[in-house]
Formats: structure tokens, sequence, C-alpha cells
């Protein structure tokens, strides 16, 4: 959980490459300090690397796109169509391997199945109207609470307890993500993004 949130950071350099946003030196510094954070997490070359860290990290970068693109389509299409082309995309992308491994799924794992569809696309509506009404860095920080909730479910469920680099890695990564978030709503407040136009 704690690699998958260098998504903010990331944020910050795909804003650079494919939106031509400016970036100074003090939200680059907070973009390498979130990076060494990660790697406190990691630790590669050490005992404690695992090959499947790759997997959060790279959630991270599809999730940061994510954003972006959601970012660059707020205000110029309906949350309805932004939610249904997305919607479609996962379907098709996560689909791809289904024929080699399809299981016919039990009742329940289809009521299952359905419920998580239902919250998952719900919560993505409703983060797609929050891209409208505020800018990303104003919204980063709250996904940070995450991070309290994993260590806890962590405990209760599995009874793992983070270890100090875990704990000084997540720290890092969470005050380089709300010193970018806050320099983004310095840089908000000094160019006041443009009004939504009502529909």
């Amino acid at each position: 959980t704690a690699i998958n949130f260098v998504w903010p950071l990331l944020i910050t350099v795909f804003s650079v490459l494919l939106l031509g946003e400016k970036v100074g030196i003090r939200r680059w510094t907070a973009t390498a300090v979130g990076f060494c954070g990660m790697l406190l997490i990691v630790r590669p070359g050490s005992s404690s690397f695992q090959t499947a860290a790759i997997w959060p990290l790279t959630t991270a970068v599809l999730w940061a796109l994510t954003n972006i693109i959601t970012r660059s389509l707020a205000g110029k299409d309906r949350p309805e169509t932004t939610l249904a082309l997305s919607s479609v995309f996962m379907l098709a992308s996560t689909s791809v391997m289904l024929p080699f491994y399809w299981i016919p799924p039990t009742f329940n794992e289809v009521l299952l199945a359905a419920g998580v569809g239902i919250v998952s696309s719900l919560g993505h509506w409703i983060l797609i109207i929050a891209y409208e009404r505020a800018s990303a860095s104003t919204l980063a920080p709250f996904a940070y609470g995450q991070l309290i909730w994993a260590t806890i479910v962590g405990y209760l469920g599995f009874g793992t307890i983070p270890d100090r680099w875990v704990l000084a890695g997540g720290a890092l990564i969470i005050a380089s993500g709300i010193y970018t978030a806050h320099r983004e709503r310095v840089r908000a407040v000094a160019s006041p993004p443009k009004t939504v136009p009502e529909r």
C-alpha cells in the first residue's frame, strides 16, 4: 500500500510530460523525496526485497495516468461519459486472460463481483465529479488515509506490524505528497482555474 502511494508524486511527473505543466525545483525535490521513501520500503538489493513489489508500483503508474486522463477530461465530457468509457476499457483490459483461466463462478461469487462493480463505479463517478470541482492537489491528501486503514486491517486481519523501514518510507511518501499538494494549492491560488460551465 505504501509503495502504491507513489502515484500522487507520479502525477507531478506526468503532468509535465503529458499536460505541459510547469514544475519548480521545490516540487521536483518533493517528488525525489517521495521516491526515496518508496526505495526505503522496497529496499532493492536487500533480503527484504520481493519482486512482487513491481505490482503495486505498476498500479501506482497506471493510477497516476488514470488521474491525469480524468483531470484532462474534467469539464469537457459529462461524468457519465467518462465513467462509461473507462469502465468499458477496464472490462476489456482485465478480461484478456479470461478464456485461458475461466472457472464458472458460484452464485455468491457473482453477487460479490456485482457488489464490487457497483461500489467501484460509484466511487469512480464521485472521483470524476470531484475533479470537476477541485484540483488534483486538493484531493490527493485525502487518499493518504488508506495507509492508516491498511495498517489497521493488516494488524487485525493478518497480525502484521510495519517495520521501521516501512514506517520511515511511508512517512517520507506522505510528507512529500502533502508538500506537493501544498505547492499545487499555492499555484492554484495564484492562478485560479476556470469555472466549470453548467450543463
